[in-house]
């Protein structure tokens, strides 16, 4: 790797380059633009004494400039930001997600990037979350419900199959309402454009509530199905 980098940036930058690499990691912090700027947070942040930058490369990130406690930030969040390495953060602002757009996230993970894309759509699009780990997928449930958003469905379930479980937060009787994905009024009736049920059977009633989603060819296809055949919410 040492003479890949040396071929590829010189003599004069390797030294650089090594030290950059074995240095302590930055301590990235990923702002929740529904709540604050990027600017407002790094005044908050000098304020309490911790100093930081921009990220040049994502812009709902701050870089703090020194190591920093864990605990210290949380406190200090206030649902402002939360723990996100700036590396991290990169395939989210790259791909830029809107308000009113439905996303797909696979391998969501504990939640770091779903929190962001909630943040890039303020909150206001069509969010399915997956991941095969039931315990990951409960601690990004809890992480969601603690940021108080809405737009979010989870499902524990293997992308490359089909996708027979239901998403966690979210059925027809469910108390509360997931925007796009469920109904809180425990009716019966069909599912609308803005209350979307994809459970095929209500735990409380235990009669169908949805038709089930349309035949589909592929695993893909299928996963697709159950976000993009909802009619826009514009």
């Amino acid at each position: 790797m040492i003479a890949h980098w040396r071929e590829r940036f010189g003599d004069d930058r390797i030294e650089a380059i090594v030290a950059g690499v074995n240095a302590p990691p930055a301590v990235g912090l990923c702002i929740d633009l529904r709540n604050t700027t990027r600017d407002d947070a790094q005044h908050a942040l000098a304020e309490a004494g911790n100093r930081s930058g921009s990220s040049a490369f994502a812009h709902d990130v701050l870089v703090l400039d020194g190591p920093a406690p864990s605990g210290e930030l949380e406190r200090l969040a206030n649902h402002r930001w939360h723990q996100h390495a700036e590396a991290a953060a990169f395939p989210v602002d790259i791909l830029d997600p809107q308000p009113g757009q439905r996303i797909v996230e696979l391998c969501c993970g504990r939640g770091n990037k779903t929190l962001q894309i909630a943040s890039r759509t303020r909150d206001a699009g069509a969010l399915l979350a997956v991941d095969d780990d039931a315990h990951k997928v409960a601690q990004t449930t809890a992480r969601l419900d603690q940021a108080g958003i809405a737009s979010a469905a989870l499902i524990t379930a293997d992308a490359r199959r089909d996708p027979a479980r239901a998403p966690t937060r979210t059925s027809c009787c469910s108390t509360r309402r997931v925007r796009g994905w469920g109904s809180s009024d425990g009716s019966r009736r069909r599912a609308g454009a803005n209350t979307r049920v994809i459970p095929s059977a209500c735990p409380r009633c235990r009669e169908r509530c949805c038709a089930p989603p349309p035949a589909a060819s592929s695993p893909a296809a299928l996963w697709s199905t159950r976000v993009l055949d909802r009619p826009s919410r514009k």
